[in-house]
């Protein structure tokens, strides 16, 4: 192989490892990439970075096999094995009640706001869809973020059955309030499909399918909410 295409293959492994060592958490080669070519860690030649990425991925990982930096955990998603990674350059962190899952301190994020009795039950109820009306071409972390809307009376108790029903338990273990203006968790978005077979999936809607649900330990207070998908920078 030419000396020059061995260093440009290095190349981009070492930028994707560099994203996926500051991001601490795997994710979707789309992501990847944005991060790679924001912070201009690597220059694609060609005219899809994002394919030549993933591409660079997949041969890394054929090719070493266990001896692979690299792992896919789920499709389109990397991440780090734990042996590979090295030390974080002493970030401030809120680190969640699950392995893996944290807020880096001047990072940011893609955030969803979604009404509370939702919120809780992508992050705590095994809701794996969330349904609306819009597509987008984003796949990676996203923090879900409760709305400042408040439920109650007859429209929360039909909330709470609902969710019994849904999340398959006891109305008791349903909470009787649901969390407001705050980031209480992080998800994987993986694909956005209009046939998803999810009980969550509404017909006629886009699901946004998720993955890798992980609370936060100290869920994040005081958060106004934004239509669509929006930008947050940790504090």
């Amino acid at each position: 192989m030419p000396p020059g295409k061995t260093e440009r293959r290095e190349g981009a492994l070492g930028a994707i490892e560099t994203v996926l060592e500051e991001a601490a958490q795997p994710l979707h080669y789309l992501e990847i990439t944005r991060r790679v070519l924001s912070r201009r860690l690597w220059r694609s030649a060609g005219k899809t970075p994002a394919q030549t990425i993933k591409a660079r991925l997949t041969v890394d990982i054929q090719e070493k096999g266990a001896a692979s930096r690299f792992v896919r955990l789920e499709r389109g998603v990397y991440g780090l094995k734990m042996k590979s990674a090295k030390p974080a350059a002493k970030p401030v962190e809120r680190h969640a009640r699950r392995a893996g899952a944290r807020i880096v301190s001047g990072q940011s994020y893609r955030v969803l706001s979604i009404h509370g009795p939702w919120a809780w039950a992508i992050v705590f109820g095994g809701k794996n869809v969330e349904n609306r009306s819009w597509s987008t071409p984003y796949r990676g972390t996203i923090l879900i973020h409760a709305s400042s809307r408040k439920l109650g009376g007859k429209a929360l108790a039909e909330v709470r059955e609902a969710l019994a029903d849904l999340t398959r338990k006891a109305l008791a273990k349903i909470p009787t309030e649901f969390p407001r203006s705050q980031i209480i968790g992080m998800v994987e978005l993986v694909d956005c499909t209009t046939d998803h077979p999810s009980s969550w999936a509404s017909l006629g809607s886009v699901h946004w399918v998720l993955k890798r649900p992980r609370p936060l330990a100290e869920p994040i207070a005081g958060v106004d909410g934004k239509l669509n998908l929006w930008t947050w920078t940790a504090p």
